[in-house]
């Protein structure tokens, strides 16, 4: 069986944290967090992007350009935005809309 895409963390040389996830075949993207984010934080919200990275990918409906907007929105969002990210995942992986 294999291993479930699980993203990984980094900080570019200014030191911004970054998530990095799969949104391709083989392309991978990344995206900033909220430098607010403790570590902890970065650690959870990466495990979140990446299964909504799995998710989306999984669809087959979704365009590579739509799975990075989303994515980069869910990295950076808090509180009801992150929870509207989360809803319109949900509704396009069920194919109750098409995102572009």
């Amino acid at each position: 069986m294999p291993r479930r895409p699980t993203g990984s963390l980094f900080r570019n040389d200014a030191g911004r944290l970054y998530v990095r996830v799969l949104v391709g075949d083989r392309d991978r993207e990344r995206f900033p967090l909220d430098p607010k984010l403790t570590a902890q934080q970065a650690e959870q919200r990466k495990e979140l992007v990446a299964d909504l990275a799995v998710r989306l990918r999984a669809s087959r409906k979704v365009t590579r350009d739509a799975i990075a907007a989303l994515l980069e929105r869910a990295a950076v969002r808090d509180g009801r935005a992150l929870r509207d990210v989360i809803e319109a995942v949900e509704v396009v992986c069920k194919g109750g809309a098409q995102a572009r």
